[in-house]
């Protein structure tokens, strides 16, 4: 019986995977993918990047002012992507070739979840492939597939690197297995720096079994990556024109540092102490608040008890099962890693928990389904033998609050979740043609050296060949320290004046990728600046503008008078015009220190 049992698995577990595999790709090409582009804004740096490696100009940020360094990101992403460039060099169309390249990682993040999964202690086979297909299909995995972002292909080649590990860091294992191990993480590193604490718990987790000679081999194997990267960042200075910023202008400093060089960003996300306690404990509270809104969002958006139960509830079930689990394996690589990653990322200045836990989804899922159903049981188990009618009713509520969570689990899965991602992508697909309408636009009237602001700037230069910038990247210190909130506001205009950009492209889904807290608010000011600015394009659907931007560059032209004080609220700004130049010049001698 056994043995037919096992025949049968192994017959059915390959063509489940493969419905799975199929249903996954279906469904992201059913959100029609090439809408998403823009949506969060690194796809545009990332896919940017990658066209100036297929045209042999080596790494560096082409839809920039002065095409300065790439500095922000690794480089094995966009090297990937310079393929669809060399494949097929025709933008939008090779969007379709790019969002394949992702469903590629996708698939391997199928397969290696299904394998995560079914080592869960108390777990079967049904139930396995039953989770890796919610997981296959989760709303967040198909967006992170459907987006040229780094999240899916990270994901992969991380939890692929786990599975590796778990038996390279053994005492028994063969020489070859760390070496893989090690060159695995070592090219996840290369996709997202955040790596690095992933395969430090890889190492732990050999350092804890007394695997010293796997352990050293896999970290030989990882050091050229490490050395390689770390050698790149202490070789290429971001570009920023120090020269160019002034007291007068924090919002183009900001959003320059944003661009070539995120530490240094961060650091300004964080000016005091009261700011950075305030971010650390923000992410403390958003974590848990994630975790459940990996399953309830965006249902519990609204409902403030509901959100605060579940997620109570959510969080304790993963916590509780996450350390039995990781207690059954001894502690396994993931789990080590997992609480390194999760440490390193507490003083980030953005709380996208959402996207930073991707790659743990599988993980998350099973242990709070086996850690549910244990509580289900127990409580069905009290319920039936209480001695007293108050325990009874207690277990019985509170199996009804876990049933209850599960019912909302599903419902939200199937309907509330697929409604808002659609939502998004038809939303998008509505605007794309109003924008290229104003790309059109920008072609035939403004000459290749001059710079456009706007909020999809990379777009900008993929469909219209002109530099571009955002025109502000507002602080996350902004939320809990007004005076930088007042200051990002006010400077709105800094980036515009100091590229000397002549003109401003507005869209009705603008600041759209930004925190929920500062939207409002830039739509506000937003609002305040066209009000003063001539609009020069307007749209068929009027959801897309384009505004002259003369009285940024000239403030003390008389006709400018009535929209100084809206602009520059602070005060005309008194620095070098030059900026632009000084930021081309030292591209070019990072470009030559380089060669």
């Amino acid at each position: 019986m056994n043995i037919r049992l096992l025949q049968k698995q192994h017959i059915t577990t390959p063509v489940v995977l493969l419905a799975i595999s199929v249903a996954y790709i279906a469904a992201v090409w059913s959100l029609h993918p090439t809408s998403f582009f823009g949506s969060t804004h690194d796809d545009m740096v990332y896919f940017t990047t990658a066209k100036a490696l297929a045209e042999h100009k080596g790494y560096l940020a082409p839809s920039l002012p002065g095409s300065p360094p790439a500095t922000k990101y690794p480089i094995l992403y966009p090297w990937l992507l310079s393929w669809v460039w060399r494949w097929n060099p025709t933008f939008p169309a090779n969007l379709n070739n790019a969002v394949w390249l992702n469903v590629f990682f996708g698939l391997i993040f199928i397969l290696a979840s299904y394998r995560l999964i079914g080592q869960t202690r108390h777990l079967s086979n049904r139930g396995a492939l039953l989770l890796t297909g919610f997981c296959a299909l989760h709303p967040g995995v198909l967006f992170y597939s459907a987006d040229l972002m780094a999240e899916i292909p990270f994901a992969a080649m991380a939890l692929a690197g786990f599975l590796l590990a778990d038996r390279a860091m053994r005492r028994e294992a063969r020489f070859a297995m760390p070496v893989a191990c090690g060159v695995i993480f070592g090219l996840t590193i290369l996709v997202r720096t955040a790596g690095v604490p992933l395969f430090m718990g890889v190492l732990l987790a050999g350092i804890l079994r007394r695997a010293w000679r796997q352990a050293c081999v896999c970290a030989a194997s990882f050091s050229p990556f490490f050395v390689g990267l770390f050698w790149r960042s202490m070789l290429v200075v971001p570009p920023a024109p120090y020269g160019a910023f002034s007291a007068a202008t924090p919002g183009w400093r900001q959003a320059w540092l944003y661009y070539t060089d995120y530490v240094a960003f961060r650091k300004m996300a964080s000016p005091n102490l009261h700011v950075a306690g305030q971010l650390l404990v923000n992410q403390i509270f958003y974590l848990p608040s994630n975790i459940a809104g990996y399953f309830l969002f965006p249902f519990s958006e609204k409902r403030l008890l509901f959100w605060f139960a579940t997620t109570l509830l959510i969080f304790s079930a993963v916590y509780v099962g996450w350390a039995r689990q990781a207690k059954y394996s001894n502690w396994a690589p993931i789990h080590l890693g997992a609480v390194l990653y999760i440490l390193s990322l507490m003083s980030w200045d953005y709380p996208s928990w959402d996207r930073f836990l991707l790659l743990f989804l599988p993980l998350l899922v099973a242990t709070l389904w086996v850690q549910g159903g244990e509580w289900a049981l127990q409580a069905v188990s009290t319920a039936r033998n209480a001695s007293h009618f108050g325990e009874q009713l207690a277990a019985s509520a509170a199996l009804l609050f876990l049933l209850v969570i599960l019912f909302c689990s599903l419902w939200n899965y199937s309907f509330p979740s697929r409604i808002w991602e659609r939502a998004t992508a038809q939303q998008r697909a509505t605007l794309l043609p109003e924008k290229q309408e104003a790309y059109a636009w920008l072609r035939r009237n403004v000459p290749r050296d001059e710079t456009v602001i706007a909020m999809e700037d990379g777009s900008v230069y993929l469909y219209a060949s002109l530099p571009s910038m955002v025109p502000i990247v507002p602080s996350p210190g902004g939320i809990y320290d007004r005076d930088i909130l007042k200051t990002d506001l006010d400077h709105m205009m800094d980036v515009a004046q100091a590229t000397r950009a002549k003109y401003w492209l507005v869209s009705s889904d603008d600041y759209g990728n930004t925190q929920k807290f500062f939207k409002p608010l830039l739509d506000s000011r937003t609002t305040e600046l066209r009000a003063v600015l001539p609009a020069v394009f307007t749209s068929t659907a009027h959801h897309v503008y384009i505004y002259d931007l003369a009285c940024v560059q000239e403030p003390r032209a008389p006709k400018c008078r009535a929209a100084v004080q809206v602009l520059f609220p602070e005060g005309i700004p008194d620095h070098p015009n030059s900026t632009i130049e000084t930021s081309r010049s030292i591209a070019r001698e990072s470009l030559s220190s380089i060669d």
